[in-house]
């Protein structure tokens, strides 16, 4: 009777770690549906270790930084397919717009064990990531196939105003140790540079305290996470000059020299009469209109030099990258 029941002990243990086995070798199902096939026994889910990091490490204090507490979205896909993609060419089971937290060292950390995003288990299916920022619970309408956030710019001093993008994690699978997202900056931004012409008109006394707004320019948009473009525009910013308010506020300098601002990208054809109003303390004026076939678009500066005189202003533009790394494009002067 002993003999018996240690018998009948040692084959339940053997029939509990078949069990334990086999259920590690169903997450390790093949990802390709027409080929249910499973990998090896010991294949077990892998969660996937994240890096956030700017492209270009920025050299101005003025510019964003990423910070621990950061939420990121984030999605995985078949390699070579995009969001809204079919089967096997777009979103990989069920990593969609999983919330990843930025923590003191870099590292994206999921914010909760559901958030967790776990490689595919077959080593010979490849991925690539999708991840942006700030996030957006409603990010994915995937019953619908849409995937955007929505951007807006009128607080320009939250750090919701800076959406990053990152594309670049691809054809991944579970060998990798660590996935590094290097993010661009979604939006547009201008940078202002400022001086007198010294011609016994404006000085640099005139300067300080000068203020400066932006009217016509959209404070919200939709940002979409497939082809990484803006539409929606609306909420358009007016400045009414009898009372001196509305428009988007541009941040200055005390000394009145440099000023900066983000703007929603917007081809030609999405804005109209946008002009830059800078005021003096001294009650003087000057306008500065945005050329018609302007274009502003997703990761790029627009940096103008503006000279003031006691009746004009005279402005160049060099448009280049947000973050360092080559420039784009370039404007003539124009008065």
């Amino acid at each position: 009777m002993k003999y018996t029941k240690i018998l009948v002990l040692l084959f339940t243990i053997s029939i509990a770690a078949v069990s334990c086995t086999t259920g590690g070798a169903i997450y390790g199902k093949n990802d390709d549906p027409d080929n249910p096939s499973v990998d090896p026994p010991d294949a077990i889910p892998i969660p996937v270790t994240f890096t956030s990091l700017l492209r270009s490490k920025a050299n101005k204090t003025t510019e964003f930084q990423i910070e621990p507490g950061d939420e990121f979205g984030k999605f995985m896909v078949y390699t070579g397919g995009t969001l809204d993609g079919e089967a096997k060419k777009g979103l990989h089971n069920n990593s969609s717009n999983l919330k990843y937290i930025s923590s003191s060292n870099n590292t994206l950390k999921p914010s909760s064990k559901d958030n967790t995003m776990f490689y595919p288990t077959d080593q010979n299916v490849n991925v690539d990531f999708i991840s942006y920022f700030p996030y957006h619970p409603e990010a994915a309408d995937v019953t619908n196939n849409r995937f955007s956030i929505p951007v807006n710019i009128s607080d320009q001093n939250h750090r919701s105003v800076y959406t990053l993008f990152s594309d670049n994690a691809k054809d991944i699978n579970k060998k990798e140790a660590t996935v590094v997202m290097q993010y661009e900056f979604a939006l547009s931004k201008i940078e202002l540079n400022i001086s007198p012409a010294f011609d016994g008109g404006v000085t640099d006394n005139d300067l300080i305290g000068m203020t400066m707004n932006v009217t016509n320019v959209p404070s919200s948009a939709t940002f979409n996470l497939v082809d990484q473009t803006c539409s929606q525009h609306k909420d358009i910013l007016v400045h009414n000059e009898t009372s001196d308010n509305g428009g988007l506020e541009v941040k200055m300098n005390s000394n009145g020299k440099y000023g900066e601002a983000i703007f929603i990208p917007m081809a030609a054809n999405q804005h109209k009469d946008i002009q830059f109003i800078f005021k003096l303390t001294n009650g003087d004026v000057y306008r500065y209109s945005v050329k018609e076939d302007e274009e502003f678009r997703s990761g790029t500066k627009y940096k103008y030099t503006l000279t003031l005189t006691k009746k004009s202003l005279s402005a160049t533009t060099e448009i280049i990258d947000w973050l360092p790394g080559g420039t784009v494009d370039e404007e003539l002067e124009q008065d």
